[in-house]
C-alpha cells in the first residue's frame, strides 16, 4: 500500500515533504477518528439494546438519517400520490397490492419505522402498531381533480405527522383530469 501511495505522488508531482505529511500526520488522524467514531456508535449501539431491546438502533447511513432533520415550516412527509381517469382506483385494492408487492419481501421494512434521536445520534424505531390503513388514503372519487386542484391541496396533504408514526403516505387520486 504504501509503495502504491509513493507511485501515485510521484504520478501527481507532489514533494517528499508533503508526502511525509500525509503519511505521518494526516492518515494516522484520520484513521484514528475513523476508528474512534466506530467505537462509539458500536458503544450506543450496545446502549439502544439494553435500553430497548432491538426496538431503537442506529441508522447506518447518512441517506436515511438526513429525513430526521426538522426545519420550523418544513414538513418531512414523503406523499405519494396516485392518480387515476377512471376512477376505479380502491384503497382495499391498493393496500392490497402495497401488502403483496412490498412488505412480503422485507425490502421495503423502512417503511413500518420512524426516526428518533438517541444519545446525539440517529436512530431507527420500529412501529410495534403499524397498519399500512393508516398510510393510505384516498381523495374524493365525486370529484375531478386537475393539477391545479392537487397543488391547492398540497398544504393540507403535507402536514407534518406525529413523530411516533413512519413519515410517509399514499394518497390516491381517483379521478384525474391531466393535461
Amino acid at each position: 500500500m504504501l509503495a502504491t501511495l509513493l507511485n501515485l505522488a510521484v504520478l501527481t508531482f507532489l514533494s517528499p515533504g508533503l508526502i511525509a505529511v500525509f503519511l505521518l500526520v494526516i492518515l494516522p488522524v484520520f484513521v484514528s477518528l475513523a476508528l474512534v467514531n466506530e467505537a462509539v456508535r458500536f458503544f450506543v449501539s450496545v446502549l439502544l439494546w439494553l435500553k430497548y431491546g432491538g426496538e431503537v438502533f442506529l441508522c447506518q447511513n447518512g441517506e436515511d438519517a438526513m429525513w430526521e432533520y426538522r426545519a420550523p415550516g418544513n414538513s418531512r412527509m414523503v406523499l405519494l400520490p396516485l392518480v387515476t381517469k377512471s376512477g376505479q382506483l380502491k384503497t382495499d385494492t391498493c393496500v392490497k397490492h402495497f401488502e403483496d408487492r412490498l412488505f412480503c419481501t422485507g425490502s421495503y421494512d423502512k417503511l413500518k419505522r420512524s426516526l428518533t434521536n438517541a444519545y446525539g445520534y440517529v436512530c431507527w424505531k420500529e412501529d410495534r402498531s403499524f397498519d399500512i390503513r393508516s398510510h393510505v388514503r384516498s381523495l374524493s372519487n365525486k370529484m375531478e381533480y386537475s393539477e391545479k386542484d392537487l397543488l391547492r391541496l398540497l398544504p393540507e396533504l403535507t402536514e407534518d405527522m406525529p413523530d411516533d408514526r413512519p413519515q410517509w403516505e399514499w394518497v390516491l387520486v381517483p379521478k384525474y383530469r391531466g393535461k
